[in-house]
């Protein structure tokens, strides 16, 4: 009988192979479709950056085509009270939406705008309402003033990113000339509102550049104070005193 049993054909022998084999061929199936999710999530996540990058630079590329053309067209010698009205509207939805864009308008600029140009401008208007050709000149002057701003910072930008020294003088040339007429109407407006006025727009002019926030709607920085950045992203900017630089022995 024990000799019988010992003689028998070990069957359990070939199934526990056949097991390990059919365990290890699932392993490597799990691990091929591993690698191939894998792969796939990646080149899906390449994808999307080219994509990002190419829409990047189409905008970009769009951007300086649109500012050139802004550029060209020649300032308005006339213009209706009405067009007047909606020229500004437009301007002030992009002062205060654009600054941050490379040829937007802040700063200084900005502050001019919202806290005296354009108050001094409602004044006059208000004044010499019933002065029709003094009235039409403020308003050929105005409508100059908001399209000299945007002309000149657009002029500017240009001038820096083009690579034709040619084309980077032209540019040149057209910003500094707007920011010689831009200045021109303002002496012009202050002058016309009176002395105070004046001084005002010279206080506001000899102050430092970060004296002012970046949209130009909060106030000046008092004297030894200026606007500093507390947060990139988003961007926020705080009135802060200036750090001194004394060296104590």
């Amino acid at each position: 009988m024990g000799k019988r049993a010992c003689n028998r054909p070990r069957q359990g022998l070939p199934r526990a192979r056949n097991t390990a084999q059919l365990a290890g061929n699932r392993r490597r199936q799990r691990l091929g479709c591993f690698d191939e999710h894998f792969f796939n999530g990646l080149l899906v996540q390449y994808l999307f950056l080219i994509l990002a990058i190419v829409a990047i630079a189409v905008w970009w590329l769009g951007f300086r085509e649109r500012s050139k053309n802004s550029v060209t067209p020649k300032i308005q010698s006339s213009i209706s009270e009405r067009d007047l009205i909606l020229l500004q509207a437009d301007f002030e939805r992009r002062l205060e939406n654009d600054y941050d864009l490379p040829d937007g308008i802040r700063g200084r600029d900005a502050y001019i705008y919202w806290n005296s140009m354009r108050i001094w401008f409602d004044q006059l208007i208000a004044a010499n309402r019933f002065n029709d050709e003094y009235s039409k000149k403020l308003r050929r002057d105005w409508c100059e003033y908001i399209q000299l701003l945007s002309r000149s910072k657009t002029a500017s930008f240009l001038a820096l990113e083009e690579n034709n020294d040619a084309k980077t003088q032209i540019y040149g040339r057209e910003a500094e000339s707007g920011l010689r007429s831009i200045e021109v109407i303002q002496n012009a407006f202050a002058a016309a509102i009176g002395p105070e006025a004046v001084e005002v727009l010279r206080e506001i002019r000899s102050r430092d550049a970060d004296a002012f926030d970046r949209s130009g709607r909060r106030p000046m920085a008092p004297m030894g104070y200026h606007y500093f950045p507390v947060s990139i992203s988003p961007y926020a900017e705080e009135c802060k005193p200036k750090a001194s630089h004394k060296i104590t022995l």
